[in-house]
């Protein structure tokens, strides 16, 4: 009896489990975009699927009717490892810094660059569907830096 509901119980554990597998790296959800309102301005992202496996992103702070975008971000998969790579307005000369995935557990993203200054990591929490906590800090060299995002989807 225990071989029979074995060979029952594995193949559709199997299954589950890659499911669960090809659910990795989809970053649908953040597709949209995100504000964090901070009195009369605030700052959000904007992200979209520029192509399959591929979502970008362009940051954004906002006072009364005036924008201004200072970052853009790509978020794809390079050599089978996910990359956040992020070009900063006056940052870096302007060049593009990449920092890899390194976990992604429970709607938790965590992306780390520990060679890079400031910040080493970059964390992005799904709380609900429109509602994501991200953060900066810099990793376990540098603790007590870091910054947290509360944005709000807005469409």
């Amino acid at each position: 009896m225990n071989k029979v509901l074995f060979i029952l119980v594995l193949p559709f554990q199997l299954f589950l489990s890659s499911c669960q597998q090809e659910k990795k790296g989809d970053f649908s959800w953040l597709e949209g975009t995100w504000v964090m309102k901070d009195g009369p301005g605030g700052m959000g992202e904007t992200w979209i699927q520029s192509d399959p496996g591929v979502w970008e992103a362009r940051s954004f702070s906002f006072r009364s009717t005036d924008t201004s975008y200072y970052e853009t971000v790509r978020l794809a998969k390079l050599q089978g490892r996910w990359n956040y790579t992020v070009t900063s307005v006056g940052q870096n000369q302007n060049k593009p810094v990449a920092f890899t995935l390194t976990s992604e557990d429970h709607q938790i993203y965590i992306f780390e660059n520990p060679a890079h200054d400031f910040p080493k990591r970059i964390i992005y929490r799904l709380i609900k569907p429109d509602s994501i906590h991200a953060s900066i800090d810099g990793g376990k060299q540098l603790t007590g830096q870091e910054q947290h995002f509360y944005y709000n989807r807005i469409k």
